[in-house]
């Protein structure tokens, strides 16, 4: 039987306007290729990822599932719509169907809520048997002890600027107010390290992309990790809380590991909204000396930063670009606040009547969808605009690359595509 397993795409503008494609989508979509390793063999597979490549609904075949993100539900719901008229049955999953069934089961014949480790091949049998059911919900959280390899080689992957990525880990200790991590359990899981150094052994490439919202959450775990990976020889980039320059030995074992990038949320300058936020771990006063500290490590630095906080007023615009260029951050990445479904800022906003906006296309962290507490929506909108298009100028971007010689083609490469994409009004880095 034939399974077409598809990523709808978001993407605004038409890739043919884009000098180098690979950049707009840096990695695959992981949960199709575990998602695939989880399918019988007596299935033929394919991933249609619609950000490389157009999808041939022509094709034969039996059975399609789409994976649903909120920015990506219409586009996800019109796919649904065409298969379905085709006759063939259509699952959705992902974290935005997980948190509204309701409104998807209206597009589809199945939703897989939460998890698919524990539901995925009851599913498919229950398909095989003519016996498929509206919803499928995960019992449970998964353990990540016995997960089976992605399949990469279903991966076209010079269409990806970094096609080997994995998952060591799922959930956070923390709990952010605008964060969707809680959705699929409280607890903070981890992979086996030594099935991990297997699975990266393995990989075609010499750069590992960890999907971990947080590579160092548990610091013992990160130390022994960090320690297995050193004799592969590989590079990595995850996504790090700053306080991994408290821990020397951690950061001495994410240097020799080959950690070349970190991707931090640093969000906001200002103390009061991390406290709002529940974000207190974050030290503002420290900031430019845990940056200074990554940078003498050889560690670039991606930060994160996000308008439209509560005590965010119009100086915020002007103030975070002084912080981006007098730190030297390798990649500065704007964002809006978005009150996500699912998440306690989207609870809160509701309560407080201050969410305007529903149309879950304008839910990608470039919209202004709610009534910011210190300034209009418009002059939110605005400056955040303004702020992507000062800080990806040349003058922004060489005062930030051309004192350093480490990296210095990256540095220049990534910056020269984020300000390409500002210029054409597209003000959103990478999936």
């Amino acid at each position: 039987m034939k399974l077409k397993l598809i990523a709808p795409s978001n993407i605004p503008i038409s890739l043919e306007n884009v000098t180098d494609t690979k950049l707009i989508t840096l990695y695959p979509k992981y949960a199709l290729l575990l998602l695939s390793a989880l399918t019988p063999s007596d299935w033929e597979v394919k991933i249609v990822d619609e950000t490389i490549e157009d999808d041939n609904i022509d094709e034969p075949v039996d059975l399609v599932g789409i994976t649903v993100a909120t920015s990506r539900a219409y586009r996800a719901y019109k796919i649904a719509e065409i298969y379905r008229a085709k006759n063939v049955k259509v699952i959705l999953g992902g974290i935005h169907v997980s948190i509204l069934p309701n409104e998807a089961i209206q597009y589809a014949d199945a939703v897989v809520i939460g998890e698919s480790e524990y539901t995925w091949p009851i599913l498919l049998e229950d398909f095989k048997k003519g016996n498929l059911k509206k919803f499928y919900y995960a019992p449970k959280t998964h353990h990540l002890v016995d997960l089976p390899v992605p399949r990469r080689d279903l991966l076209k992957r010079k269409f990806y600027d970094k096609p080997d990525t994995v998952e060591t880990s799922r959930g956070c200790p923390f709990d952010c107010e605008y964060c969707c991590s809680k959705f699929f359990g409280q607890n903070y899981r981890f992979r086996p390290i030594e099935n991990v150094i297997n699975e990266i052994s393995t990989l075609e490439g010499n750069y590992v992309v960890f999907l971990d919202d947080n590579i160092i959450g548990n610091k013992q775990r990160a130390k022994e990790l960090f320690e297995g990976m050193i004799p592969l020889c590989k590079k990595w980039t995850a996504q790090s809380t700053i306080d991994i320059v408290d821990d020397k030995a951690l950061l001495n074992l994410a240097q020799k590991s080959g950690c070349t990038n970190l991707m931090i949320g640093f969000d906001t300058l200002n103390t009061r909204n991390l406290s709002i936020i529940n974000k207190r771990f974050n030290d503002v006063k420290r900031y430019s000396s845990s940056i200074k500290i990554l940078q003498d490590y050889g560690v670039r630095v991606v930060g994160h930063f996000i308008f439209g906080f509560d005590e965010d007023d119009d100086r915020v615009f002007d103030s975070t670009l002084e912080f981006v260029n007098k730190n030297k951050i390798h990649l500065p990445l704007f964002w809006l606040l978005t009150p996500y479904p699912g998440t306690r800022l989207y609870t809160r906003l509701k309560a407080e009547g201050r969410i305007f906006d529903s149309n879950w296309e304008n839910y990608d962290s470039r919209h202004v969808t709610f009534k910011p507490n210190k300034m209009s929506p418009e002059k939110l909108h605005e400056g955040y605009q303004l702020a992507y298009r000062e800080v990806t100028s040349l003058y922004s971007i060489a005062r930030r690359t051309f004192n350093f010689q480490k990296h210095f083609v990256s540095r220049v490469k990534y910056n020269l595509f984020t300000r390409k994409m500002a210029q054409s009004g597209f003000f959103y880095y990478i999936e």
